[in-house]
């Protein structure tokens, strides 16, 4: 039951990222999240999320630890920024699922999709009580 809430929030996460960086043709802004696959790029972005977190992510914390307290936690900010590029090249570039993308383009939509990324994860962490 776990498994399936942590996928469920997972993909909610990945929603809530394309939500805020998808396009807004009233506002004429480019998409800066790409999806391709509807809800089921979601669900199988959290998926590998999932599997992410519980198998590369604790190895780069505690790669990190030590800069953790030297920089005031600002590197588990890092760390989320490499889950998320992590993501993103499995899922578009090792796996290949047919008809599933989720794609950040562009350096400034990338730093904005790990800061929504890493307030989301904070309130992940605690629904789930880690």
């Amino acid at each position: 039951m776990k498994i399936l809430i942590s996928i469920i929030l997972n993909s909610l996460i990945l929603y809530a990222i394309y939500f805020f960086l998808g396009e807004n043709q009233t506002l004429g802004l480019e998409a800066g999240v790409k999806v391709q696959g509807g809800i089921s790029a979601f669900l199988a972005g959290g998926v590998i999320l999932g599997l992410i977190n519980v198998t590369i992510k604790p190895i780069l914390e505690l790669l990190t630890l030590p800069f953790f307290f030297l920089f005031f936690g600002l590197t588990s900010i890092i760390v989320n920024g490499v889950t998320l590029w992590l993501l993103d090249y499995f899922l578009n570039s090792f796996l290949r699922i047919p008809g599933i993308q989720y794609h950040i383009s562009g350096d400034f939509n990338f730093i904005v999709a790990v800061a929504i990324f890493s307030i989301l994860n904070i309130i992940y962490s605690l629904i789930l009580n880690k």
